[in-house]
């Protein structure tokens, strides 16, 4: 009975793992379907830009650091954000918040987000995500900040020199979590393909997107349902593309709203999924360094 409980298993998993659109699985299909009743039960994912620019320029990079403008993100109207998510949600309606950019330690001050966030939403899951390349290089007060509000420092590892070993024994020293990956190989890339013409099937592109739900982002009073659809002006603005932002795309927070618009907003597809061409990506991307061409976001034809 084993060997055929073992056959049926292979086969099962095989077929979740038949490729029906893109570079996306049955599989896939089938956790996005799941996505918005694990949500409702775990609580929203966001995270925070806290610079829109980086100091590592990743080719194809899904928050268009590399050509983005270097914009900060005010200390003081991400308090005023998070007081208002307070009067919105409660810190069981979350289950996590990033902290990141662009690369957040270029913002002068990082330490602030942290306390902000801890202050607000004491008993939530918060998650620092950075390169590493700034963090040897950051006071005391940084890490102490860490440790007290329990904020978990995420580094991702690039096949860039990084003192790895030195960030691990800093990070032990102050009694900070800290979580270096992936562990078993440098990073690579989903490479993300838009459509200048907006002339994709909206609904489709969303019921296979891996980014709703999990990569919401408070950005200026807004809250996004995805980094890119965040983040896309700037792209826009590089390229001089005259793709605007629609007000559909995300929740204003200072108007009349509610939790359950939270989840309606990822539920349901928003204006910019008609540019997302996800038949055309491409998985397991090797990273490389920027030239900020647009070939790096498109197919070649578009050019």
């Amino acid at each position: 009975m084993l060997p055929v409980r073992l056959t049926l298993t292979k086969l099962y998993r095989w077929f979740l793992s038949v490729r029906v659109f893109g570079i996306y699985t049955l599989n896939d299909l089938i956790e996005n379907i799941e996505k918005i009743s694990v949500l409702k039960k775990t609580g929203l994912m966001f995270e925070v830009h806290l610079v829109d620019h980086c100091n590592l320029n990743c080719k194809g990079c899904s928050h268009f650091s590399p050509v983005s403008a270097k914009k900060t993100t005010s200390v003081e109207s991400f308090k005023k954000d998070m007081k208002r998510l307070t009067e919105i949600l409660s810190s069981k309606d979350i289950r996590r918040i990033r902290l990141l950019g662009g690369e957040p330690l270029l913002h002068p001050d990082a330490i602030e987000f942290i306390k902000i966030t801890y202050e607000n939403f004491p008993g939530v899951y918060v998650e620092f995500v950075t390169n590493g390349l700034l963090l040897l290089k950051q006071p005391l007060a940084f890490w102490d900040t860490c440790r007290t509000s329990k904020t978990k420092i995420i580094v991702t590892r690039y096949p860039i020199p990084v003192d790895t070993k030195g960030i691990e024994e800093k990070a032990k020293k102050h009694g900070v979590s800290l979580m270096i990956g992936p562990t078993h190989k440098f990073k690579s890339f989903k490479k993300l393909v838009f459509d200048l013409k907006g002339k994709q099937w909206g609904w489709l592109s969303h019921l296979f997107c891996f980014n709703y739900g999990y990569t919401c982002q408070l950005k200026d009073g807004r809250f996004y349902p995805c980094s890119v659809a965040a983040y896309f002006s700037n792209f826009s603005d590089h390229f001089n593309l005259e793709i605007k932002d629609n007000p559909k795309n995300f929740i204003d927070l200072y108007s009349d709203v509610t939790k359950e618009d939270f989840y309606n907003l990822i539920t349901k597809t928003i204006p910019h999924c008609r540019y997302c061409d996800i038949s055309a990506g491409e998985t397991n991307v090797k990273w490389n360094y920027s030239r900020k061409d647009i070939s790096e976001w498109i197919k070649a034809e578009q050019k």
